[in-house]
């Protein structure tokens, strides 16, 4: 069963301590519902 867009988001710790900082989780790259999020959120402006 595929994540929710919630859940691939919420893989990210944003309150991480920079010790243990890591990139964005992979589907963050390749999920087309997060390029639809960025693009619908992020470059709507431009």
């Amino acid at each position: 069963m595929e994540p929710t867009l919630e859940q691939v988001i919420a893989d990210y710790d944003e309150a991480a301590p920079l010790a243990e900082a890591a990139t964005i989780p992979g589907p963050w790259y390749t999920d087309a519902r997060v390029a639809e999020l960025e693009r619908r959120t992020v470059w709507s402006r431009s």
